[in-house]
């Protein structure tokens, strides 16, 4: 009797707050699942599952309130309900059962993927062969940061970094205490790029908090008017139109492709691999995107990205010819140029919080032009941006971006937006109550996410991405002829193609897969 009572606790009684947007009524999850029988001791023997059972309420004032989250999140009435049966009870019964209970005056659905019972984990081949590699990948670290500290204090091959052994590089690329160095090594001005980093590093630091914003948006809340209200402030106009910082990645792909590969083609007299460059783009850049419909008809297309990249590319066309025929901007063309593209940079961004009002009617021809040239103008204002800084017209603004301090973030980057969704997925799926929403709380929350985002992307760059950059070097000079490696110009490794997450120190690789 008692074990039955838990069963009944765990679940929602009385759904509270729901005239206040709180549409998910969670119950208690673990109380639930720690319900333990025995056969003989209780007479019963109860497999405890848990369900969300999906409530649709046809309560007119209800209605209204919940509708008031259409502009931001796809949900009309239907309130997340949390039950706790035995496990024995199919979706059929736990529905005649919400049925009963609610009179029958709600429409009731519950899925088999909102489901859970204890059940014990069983891992596929896929599953152990996956978890193989990254033991291997584990124990290479460590082994080699041991291999690495011992010839440090025993001085062995002067730090094994002037070592032609294959077994020294190797372990060499596997050390946490090399691979620390590389990520905090200081960053020269060469060719004006130093200031990148800082652009790369505030750009991610915005899209990690635009991100996490967006898994508190879908995720079960408490006060759901709060986004209506935030929504309408211009100051949270950059999570409202996040995409654009994502452009702003683009860009920069483009501008350092073009370039550095402007770079080699002149010091290569125009012969470069052009097969080696998209081998090497195709392997670092390919990724499964989530196979739904926004990805498939908007995210992913090329028409929707291919602004911000083309602009890349002619700004890198003119930096390069600007610095290559030494061509100074005049000042007062300077200055026009900081005006025009701040003015359009801030309409690109920030326009966007005046469609979120209720009381404002656009018209179409407005909308269409928005919609069209936003993208265009957000571009164009961080092209000037780029060239300024790297023509040296930024003053504060590229001493500020050129900081040392936003180094290691900026080569973290990369790292940071492929760990981010299993962060906020993580996150997001522990949830046991609905959040209450204000500044601070999501001030909190956001730099949290962001803090355990970078330190997994820290994990990822020391354990994969450094050491298997690092080998690849090996294997480019090992099959490079001796004497193309004795030229000053093969000095360094290769465009890496992933240049929005390559660092300004690292602007003069060179392709030496020619």
């Amino acid at each position: 009797m008692i074990k039955c009572y838990i069963v009944y606790d765990a679940s929602v009684k009385i759904p509270v707050g729901i005239e206040y947007g709180n549409i998910w009524q969670f119950g208690n999850f673990d109380e639930c699942m720690a319900i333990k029988t025995d056969i003989v001791q209780d007479g019963v023997d109860i497999t405890p599952k848990y369900c969300l059972a999906d409530i649709e309420y046809e309560t007119s004032h209800i209605k209204n309130v919940v509708l008031q989250r259409s502009k931001l999140k796809t949900n009309s009435t239907t309130v997340h309900f949390g039950i706790c049966t035995p496990s024995s009870c199919s979706s059929n019964d736990i529905i005649l059962l919400l049925t009963y209970v609610t009179n029958g005056l709600n429409h009731i659905k519950i899925t088999s993927n909102k489901c859970h019972t204890n059940e014990v984990t069983t891992y596929s081949s896929t599953d152990i062969l996956y978890g193989c590699a990254i033991i291997f990948f584990l124990l290479m670290t460590v082994f080699s940061t041991l291999y690495h500290c011992f010839t440090i204090y025993s001085h062995k091959c002067n730090d094994i970094k002037d070592s032609r052994n294959s077994f020294d590089l190797v372990m060499k690329s596997f050390s946490v205490v090399e691979n620390l160095k590389k990520l905090v090594k200081g960053s020269s001005d060469e060719n004006g790029l130093s200031c990148i980093n800082g652009i790369k590093a505030c750009a991610m630091l915005f899209i990690l908090a635009g991100h996490a914003l967006v898994f508190f948006l879908g995720g079960p809340v408490q006060n759901a008017a709060f986004f209506e209200s935030a929504s309408k402030k211009i100051q949270n106009a950059f999570l409202l139109n996040s995409p654009l910082l994502v452009d702003l990645f683009l860009l920069l792909s483009g501008f350092l492709f073009a370039r550095l590969l402007l770079l080699e083609l002149d010091k290569r007299n125009g012969k470069v691999n052009f097969l080696m460059l998209y081998v090497f783009r195709y392997i670092s850049e390919v990724y499964d995107l989530s196979a739904n419909e926004y990805f498939f008809t908007t995210y992913g297309k090329t028409h929707m990205r291919a602004t911000a990249y083309v602009f890349g590319i002619l700004v890198g066309y003119i930096v390069h010819t600007l610095q290559d025929k030494n061509i100074s901007i005049p000042r007062y063309l300077q200055h026009i140029l900081w005006t025009l593209s701040t003015l359009v940079g801030l309409l690109s961004m920030f326009y966007v919080t005046v469609y979120y009002h209720d009381g404002y009617h656009y018209t179409v021809m407005e909308a269409g032009l928005y919609a069209a040239l936003h993208r265009f103008g957000w571009s164009f204002a961080n092209g000037w941006l780029v060239l300024a800084c790297v023509m040296g017209y930024g003053g504060p603004l590229k001493r500020f971006l050129s900081c040392r301090a936003l180094i290691p973030f900026s080569r973290l980057t990369y790292c940071a937006y492929l760990t981010n969704g299993f962060v906020e997925l993580y996150l997001f799926s522990s949830v046991r109550t609905g959040r209450y929403m204000s500044v601070t709380s999501l001030l909190g929350d956001t730099l949290s996410h962001t803090i355990l985002t970078f330190l997994a992307a820290l994990i990822l760059c020391l354990m994969f991405e450094s050491p298997i950059h690092g080998i690849e070097k090996i294997f480019i000079k090992r099959s490079v002829p001796p004497k193309r490696l004795s030229s000053k110009n093969d000095k360094n490794t290769s465009i890496n193609n992933n240049n929005s997450r390559s660092t300004s120190s690292e602007s003069a690789e060179s392709i030496e897969t020619a």
